[in-house]
């Protein structure tokens, strides 16, 4: 990994509560422009250490870097590096958008007009700007929350659960808008959540973490390159699938999804299959891998223990 590019960095990081420590040694490095997945079961030490990070705990032992500003040798241009946000942003309902931003933006020592109009746009709230924020939807919320975190031009976007209480609409915006910003201004996106199936579209790395322990860090198309197995096929009628599979194909069922049967073969076997199958009258309406989820892997990595949160 090219150190030029790494733009937050933890070594060692260790944190007590009492005689008992939550965090246990955790070290990683994240790019700049990539989207960056933090995920553990319950209790794990997520939630904490994105605290260290931001400076709203104490650290017991180890090191952060932002922006390769050490956070405790140089706090405050270390944290002018780093925007975040833990679960639902602050804003004020009776001021509007744009108010929040100029007030945001004075917290953070400078007023910027072109930078907030610019935003505005990257986040896509032209057109509510200049309306209160107490009108605009939990989406809306989210959206000028990330505009916030962002007006002072931060190299690292820290987000706690960013997608609590979006509807599947607005968890597609708030994917496509990180994505966004993470390819457009370059920005590192660490983001914890407990919504695999959402961090699988989104990442391009996650660190999974168990009892404040890093257990693995690595891409996600590796991952779910690990967890590929067999072929996917369509089937229909599904009752009748499942009757030739009992009785000609014993033992070749991975799962089931409704009309979709995984089968451990190989690519080769494939033509065999779909005739065996068209010859007992299932019709086959596609075939592709069985490839794998990101909760598949994460099951496997963590034991599947605890439920992620």
């Amino acid at each position: 990994m090219n150190e030029q590019n790494i733009v937050l960095k933890t070594e060692g990081l260790t944190k007590y509560f009492g005689r008992r420590r939550i965090i246990n040694n955790i070290s990683l490095q994240v790019r700049a422009g990539e989207i960056f997945g933090f995920l553990g079961p319950n209790g794990s030490g997520k939630t904490t250490t994105i605290k260290m990070i931001l400076g709203l705990l104490s650290i017991d032992a180890g090191k952060v870097y932002i922006g390769g500003c050490d956070r405790e040798k140089d706090f405050e241009n270390a944290l002018r590096q780093i925007g975040g946000i833990i679960e639902n942003p602050d804003t004020y309902g009776y001021m509007t958008g744009y108010r929040n931003l100029e007030y945001y933006a004075r917290l953070r020592g400078r007023l910027d007009r072109q930078r907030i109009d610019e935003v505005v746009r990257l986040v896509g709230l032209e057109n509510r700007i200049h309306d209160k924020v107490k009108t605009y939807s939990l989406g809306m919320k989210q959206r000028l929350g990330l505009a916030q975190a962002i007006v002072h031009r931060p190299k690292v976007l820290v987000l706690d659960e960013p997608t609590n209480g979006l509807d599947p609409a607005g968890m597609r915006e708030l994917r496509d808008t990180l994505k966004y910003l993470a390819s457009t201004e370059g920005i590192a996106v660490f983001v914890s959540s407990h919504i695999l199936s959402e961090m699988q579209l989104l990442c391009d790395r996650v660190c999974i973490i168990s009892a404040g322990t890093v257990l693995r860090t690595c891409n996600v198309d590796q991952l779910l390159d690990e967890q590929a197995h067999g072929y996917r096929f369509i089937l229909r009628p599904a009752d009748l699938a499942q009757s030739i599979v009992d009785s000609q194909l014993a033992g070749r069922l991975l799962a089931r999804d409704g009309e979709t049967f995984d089968l451990a073969c190989e690519e080769s076997e494939v033509p065999g299959l779909i005739a065996c199958f068209m010859q007992s009258g299932a019709a086959v309406y596609g075939v592709q891998p069985a490839l794998g989820s990101l909760e598949d892997s994460f099951m496997e990595i963590t034991g599947g223990g605890n439920t992620i949160a």
